[in-house]
């Protein structure tokens, strides 16, 4: 929607451990800066299947609309493994075009362990 303010356009979707899916789609602002991508906004969902049902991500895919699979933005990298979910495998389609996978936690920088 809205593709007036930002020529690309993202969709994300999730699988849970019980093959149950949820999925979203990125919200334009004027100000890029102020959208809200689409892996964010499955970001309740996953908190919810969590608390309710006890179901984990298993793979989440970020695509825009030519079909090409990009890592999660920071925010959404943030998120998971923050919060728990960083083994969930996350599709993205490399320089060569080909699919690759790799878990939430492997597109992190060293979270630095502040509790020690």
């Amino acid at each position: 929607a809205r593709a007036e303010l930002h020529p690309v356009q993202y969709g994300a979707c999730v699988v849970f451990d019980d093959g149950t899916n949820a999925s979203a789609s990125q919200k334009k602002a004027l100000e890029y800066g102020c959208s809200l991508d689409a892996v964010c906004q499955l970001c309740q969902a996953i908190e919810d299947k969590r608390h309710h049902e006890g179901r984990r991500p298993v793979v989440l895919c970020m695509a825009d609309q030519f079909g090409v699979a990009h890592a999660p933005f920071a925010p959404a990298r943030a998120f998971l493994v923050e919060h728990g979910f960083g083994d969930a495998k996350v599709l993205f389609h490399d320089e060569h075009a080909a699919l690759r996978t790799v878990r939430a936690e492997e597109l992190l920088p060293a979270i630095p362990d502040m509790f020690t």
